[in-house]
């Protein structure tokens, strides 16, 4: 699983928790790719955003959207008066499309 510095983490640790899963956790992880190497390596199986979607090219791994789905609203702020960077919006333009990027991946 992905370690608590995941704002994710607490969220999937509730609604399993709610839906009364017990799961044992084995190792806790900073980054998605870290997991996926381990859950490749056979280590195990792991529940992460889809956010961390798509699973990296070649990899023999599958993603399986969980019932129920568990959402949080991130929201980005900037000022109106002044321009981006060219770093600083194209990560603007690619969380602005995540929306259709997540219909596209369940």
């Amino acid at each position: 699983m992905l370690d608590y510095a995941s704002g994710s983490r607490p969220i999937i640790d509730a609604v399993m928790h709610e839906h009364g899963v017990n799961a044992t956790v084995v190792q806790e992880l900073g980054h998605s790719a870290t997991v996926f190497g381990l859950v490749e390596a056979g280590i195990g199986v792991s529940v992460l955003p889809w956010l961390a979607l798509p699973l990296p090219a070649g990899a023999a791994l599958t993603a399986r959207p969980l019932v129920p789905r568990a959402e949080r609203t991130v929201e980005l702020v900037r000022r109106r008066d002044r321009s981006l960077s060219p770093a600083a919006q194209a990560v603007w333009d690619l969380i602005r499309e995540l929306p259709a990027r997540a219909e596209d991946l369940l």
